[in-house]
């Protein structure tokens, strides 16, 4: 199934802003309980990647949760990304508790 989603993003580091993209490009079912989410993040994971979930709904909520954290795990290596403002962290929800 082809999205894709896409939000554009502002990323900053030492200063210097660029823009970039989020995307989740498409859905794939690789089996009854096999489902596959194709994502990518610019700067950070330009490549198209894959996390996989039992159906489409758990794939897209497990590549939301990762990409949440990935994003906030930048600002430890000194590439900010946002979304509206400095600090939004790409607008992306907090990833579940326990995760």
């Amino acid at each position: 199934m082809n999205l894709p989603f896409e939000r554009s993003l502002t990323f900053e580091r030492s200063g210097v802003q660029s823009l970039g993209v989020i995307q989740i490009h498409r859905l794939e079912q690789l089996s009854a309980v096999k489902w596959a989410c194709h994502w990518s993040l610019s700067y950070v994971h330009p490549e198209e990647s894959v996390i996989y979930g039992e159906d489409a709904l758990d794939a897209v909520v497990k590549t939301l949760n990762f990409l949440a954290e990935l994003i906030r795990d930048t600002a430890e290596d000194g590439l900010k990304i946002w979304w509206h403002y400095d600090g939004d962290n790409g607008g992306m929800f907090p990833a579940s508790e326990g995760e």
